[in-house]
């Protein structure tokens, strides 16, 4: 799958995951639908550097998959938490399970696709 399939496939599966748990919890923010746009442009922002960082780190340096993805994601998570905190106005631990739960589904999907060669 090339990076531009990733970061839309990445951005069908958070955005909803953001709207679902804001909506759940009923957090106070700028709401659902705030939340799912700033889930999208998070990914639209954070997933080239994030994909290009793992490639060089994998193939370039020749970390193993697994030694590449999760300092890359790890990362993510908490740049995610800090955009989504400031785009919808919720506090940083709130902002962290947003994140946390988002980016889980969507690079799990992503590594799933990968280990059965779909990706």
């Amino acid at each position: 799958m090339d990076e531009f399939s990733a970061r839309i496939l990445t951005c069908v599966i958070e955005a909803p995951i953001a709207y679902a748990l804001i909506k759940h919890e009923g957090w106070t923010c700028r709401g659902p639908g705030h939340a799912a746009l700033a889930a999208a442009v998070g990914s639209c922002v954070l997933h080239p550097p994030a994909w290009d960082t793992f490639q060089f780190l994998h193939h370039n340096l020749g970390w193993g998959f697994w030694s590449a993805l999760i300092p890359v994601e790890a990362a993510v998570y908490v740049t995610k938490a800090l955009l989504i905190g400031w785009m919808i106005q919720l506090p940083f631990k709130r902002a962290m399970i947003l994140s946390t739960f988002e980016n889980t589904a969507s690079a799990g999907t992503g590594v799933l696709l990968t280990l059965f060669g779909l990706g």
